[in-house]
């Protein structure tokens, strides 16, 4: 299962708007085929593992990411494809909560003999496939807004500059939480200030699109996200960059920020994004944490060192910001440590989270 995953990760950005499954077929102790969704009207990951495996998918086991579905889209269902190619056995990490497979595809397979287990990686499936069933719920993609600090609550240096916070082991984590994104956001003064290149490196996955939240500023031409070549780049602006071609900026649609970020997030869930990583500075903490539409989920990874002086993140933030959060997860990694809160208003299902 764990090389599904592996295969499901290089699926993210390729199979938008459909979610990014993974396959694996095994017959004998020997890995007969792989596969991983493609393009939308092409094959899932099921079929591109049983083409791969060919005649030795008769007898075989199928670890897969994903239930498969059961009814007619842009392809055959591919519950029907298991069956016809004789697969003995099916490991599911995950019932999908599309409403037209929502375990349809399990009891197909049941009733046409195959033994289905549920549940093998089930945790990590959950957390893998979390934007997709927020965005299949409501339309917009799910939103992490991850800030790493000092212990002394410091993200950069006094002026500012960059700083390395947190260690390896944690950047290595951080990659692997891009990995599972469609689009990293930054603002205009982190661009500027660190030139970052918002890729995913050292783990599997393909690099997200990169979108910066800019104010009034200038953006220089000679940033890396602009000629790296990596991946896609949006400057979502108040003012025209002049640097920059039409296709790569977008004016905000209004001055209130709120009403910006809120319609960027349903022109990005309308072309299928299903979850945003907001990598925030301390402006964009300010603007962005205190209002309960905005987010869905607040990572806080904290450095088991000192600055001794610097920026703080929470320097523009009200007192009573964090009213609406509740602490779902502490972790240790390494000597750094995560903290995540999830925001129970945004999270919860009921109609008002469109408003």
């Amino acid at each position: 299962m764990q090389l599904a995953f592996t295969e499901a990760y290089l699926a993210i950005g390729t199979s938008r708007p459909n979610p990014a499954v993974g396959a694996v077929l095994v017959k004998n102790g020997r890995i007969v085929g792989r596969g991983r969704t493609q393009k939308p009207g092409s094959h899932h990951a099921e079929i591109m593992a049983l083409n791969e495996a060919g005649t030795e998918a008769d007898g075989a086991d199928m670890y897969v990411t994903l239930e498969p579905c059961c009814h007619w889209g842009r392809t055959p269902p591919c519950a029907d494809a298991i069956l016809k190619a004789k697969v003995a056995r099916v490991f599911v990490a995950l019932i999908d909560e599309n409403p037209r497979v929502n375990g349809g595809g399990v009891v197909r397979l049941r009733d046409g003999g195959v033994l289905v287990e549920v549940g093998l990686c089930g945790d990590e499936a959950t957390e893998f496939y979390r934007g997709f069933f927020y965005h299949m719920r409501t339309g917009l993609p799910w939103v992490d807004v991850k800030i790493a600090q000092s212990l002394d609550g410091f993200i950069a240096g006094p002026q500012g500059e960059r700083t390395q916070i947190t260690g390896a082991v944690t950047g290595e984590w951080v990659h692997r939480l891009r990995a599972r994104v469609d689009a990293i956001v930054i603002g205009g003064g982190t661009a500027i200030h660190d030139d970052p290149q918002l890729t995913v490196r050292s783990v599997p996955g393909n690099n997200p699109m990169r979108i910066i939240l800019n104010g009034t500023s200038q953006l220089p031409a000679s940033l890396l996200l602009f000629h790296d070549g990596e991946a896609a780049t949006l400057v979502y602006s108040r003012v025209p960059q002049n640097a920059l071609s039409a296709a790569e900026q977008q004016l905000w649609p209004s001055e209130v920020f709120a009403d910006a970020w809120l319609s960027l997030l349903k022109q990005l869930g309308d072309l299928g994004f299903h979850r945003i990583l907001l990598e925030s500075g301390a402006r964009m903490a300010g603007l962005m944490l205190p209002d309960i539409r905005l987010w869905n989920r607040f990572l806080l990874l904290t450095a088991s060192k000192l600055l001794g002086r610097g920026l703080p993140w929470s320097r523009d933030l009200p007192d009573d910001w964090n009213h609406s959060l509740h602490l779902s997860r502490f972790e240790r990694i390494d000597c750094d440590f995560l903290v995540e809160f999830d925001h129970v208003y945004r999270n919860n299902s009921s109609s008002r989270n469109h408003s």
